[in-house]
C-alpha cells in the first residue's frame, strides 16, 4: 500500500487491485483498519460516472471521507465496491444499505 493522504485521524491508502479490476482507497483510522472503499474500472470508463482514471483517487478519499462524516453507520473492516450503476455524476446514487459491501479478508 501507498500513502496518499492524511486528515485528521483518517489515513488513506492506495492499494493495488487484488482479485479485482477496480481501483481502491483504504481508510485507516486511529491505526484501526476501517474501510477499504472500490470503484470499478469499468464504472471509470463510463461517462455518466462523473470519476476518470485520472481523479478516481481524489474521488475515493473524497467519498471516503464523506461516509465517515456522514456518521453512516458501517463495521471497521467494511469492504464496498461500487460499479457503474452506482455512480452518477460523481455521486454514490445507490443508497449506503444497498451497496455492494463485506468484511475485508485480505491486506
Amino acid at each position: 500500500m501507498r500513502h496518499y493522504k492524511t486528515e485528521g485521524l483518517i489515513e488513506g491508502y492506495i492499494q493495488l487491485p487484488i482479485n479485482i479490476a477496480a481501483y481502491t482507497m483504504v481508510f485507516m483510522v486511529e491505526g484501526q483498519l476501517a474501510l477499504e472503499l472500490n470503484i470499478t474500472h469499468v464504472a471509470t470508463l463510463n461517462s455518466n460516472s462523473g470519476v476518470t482514471e485520472e481523479n478516481v483517487y481524489q474521488w475515493l478519499w473524497e467519498k471516503g471521507n464523506e461516509l465517515f462524516l456522514d456518521a453512516i453507520s458501517f463495521p471497521y473492516g467494511t469492504k464496498i465496491t461500487l460499479t457503474s450503476n452506482d455512480v452518477i455524476n460523481g455521486n454514490i446514487a445507490t443508497p449506503f444499505e444497498n451497496l455492494k459491501n463485506e468484511g475485508i479478508k485480505h491486506l
